[in-house]
């Protein structure tokens, strides 16, 4: 109830509850076989819903945790009772989001191994009877879940191919922007999100704002419905803020500035009652930082450099309190390459303003960070293109 009310604090208080005393009844051993198998599917079932809760509150290592228990509980409680049609899509989801939350560690070879069950699991001939459109819908995620593993790779005509099919297989069910099923509306809308995101990046600005304009009235109608749901309105922030950032590029900073204010009062809003969330953190210094770069487009270093330097901070700040791991996965990878653009744009916004000596420090600081993920990323050209740039402008400025 509480999470259909989308009240996730008390949502985590009832579902620890409940996972807790499944799994004290499966330790004592508290009935027959098919009883202790609904316990399993049981305690599965909460691990997941946790679990998609921490990964939305970024906390990755935790749901992590949590996923890896409910596909093992899952899998024990479908092989005891193999005809149970929601033990079976329960399963299924729990190995995709395995799958998709180990994509984003960089783990690849685990990715791709727990993918690779959600279609065995969903295979219509072990059923028996015809897929429902839930279980297509898990199989068109799987899919997505494919083109992102294959964008994060660098193959990005396949991935662009792959993502493009996965939204059709999406759209086809969940059936446009009013959805019967708004938690599979909300994932349509990420789906088109980083579709669009993509095309952003490696193709057309007009066939990214066609993507981004897919999900905007779906988010729209989630956010008139479900007003209180942070999460409707975290995407509806990225959409808003890559949208100013195509207006910017196609000449029209009134747009471009408008619909970034946008995006940073929806980011702060959320942020309000989920001040620790680190993926919400990172949007608004994302946002910061390209409205700072508005400012100065226009003339406005004065007012652009504070900004510029409240978004620096906010995200070393945010980078510096994730937990200790040396391993560089493709959500760190990202962060650290915002950083640098944000320092990068810090150090543009200063040489404009006359204050040589900060802008030479912000240059260093990006070329440090470009230099680090070029030595951990050999010839990536987003990479090599930024530090190129950041290098250029500091040997001006010497």
């Amino acid at each position: 109830m509480h999470l259909k009310l989308r009240n996730t604090t008390q949502a985590v208080v009832y579902l620890t509850k409940a996972r807790d005393q499944a799994a004290e009844l499966i330790s004592k051993g508290v009935g027959e076989g098919a009883q202790i198998a609904l316990y399993q599917q049981w305690l599965g079932r909460y691990s997941l819903l946790l679990s998609d809760i921490r990964g939305r509150e970024g906390r990755h290592v935790e749901s992590l945790t949590l996923l890896k228990e409910a596909t093992v509980n899952l899998d024990k409680g479908l092989a005891a009772d193999p005809k149970n049609r929601l033990a079976r899509n329960e399963c299924a989801r729990a190995w995709l989001e395995y799958g998709l939350r180990t994509l984003r560690n960089g783990d690849v070879a685990d990715s791709e191994q727990a993918l690779a069950r959600v279609p065995t699991i969903l295979d219509a001939k072990l059923i028996g009877h015809d897929l429902i459109n839930d279980e297509k819908f898990i199989l068109a995620r799987a899919k997505f879940a494919k083109g992102i593993s294959q964008r994060d790779a660098g193959k990005v005509e396949e991935a662009l191919n792959t993502l493009i099919d996965s939204v059709k297989d999406m759209g086809e069910l969940v059936l446009g922007s009013s959805p019967r099923n708004q938690d599979q509306a909300l994932l349509l809308a990420e789906a088109y999100t980083e579709l669009a995101e993509l095309i952003g990046r490696h193709f057309s600005g007009s066939d990214a704002k066609e993507a981004h304009n897919q999900a905007v009235p779906i988010l729209l109608e989630l956010n008139r419905l479900l007003p209180e749901w942070a999460e409707v309105k975290y995407l509806l922030a990225r959409n808003y803020g890559a949208l100013a950032s195509l207006a910017r590029d196609a000449g029209n900073p009134a747009e471009a500035s408008k619909k970034k204010q946008d995006a940073i009062e929806l980011v702060n809003e959320v942020l309000a009652d989920n001040q620790d969330n680190a993926r919400y953190g990172f949007l608004l210094a994302k946002l910061r930082g390209e409205y700072a770069e508005l400012l100065a487009d226009s003339g406005k270093t004065t007012a652009a450099i504070p900004i510029a330097k409240q978004a620096v901070e906010s995200l070393e700040a945010l980078i510096q309190a994730q937990p200790a791991n040396d391993k560089l996965t493709p959500e760190r990878r990202m962060w650290a390459s915002q950083l640098a653009q944000l320092y990068g744009s810090l150090g543009h916004t200063s040489e404009s303003a006359g204050k040589k000596a900060e802008a030479k420090a912000a240059f260093a600081n990006a070329v440090a960070i470009w230099e680090k993920l070029a030595a951990a990323i050999a010839n990536d050209e987003a990479i090599q293109t930024g530090l190129n740039w950041s290098r250029g402008r500091l040997a001006k400025l010497k």
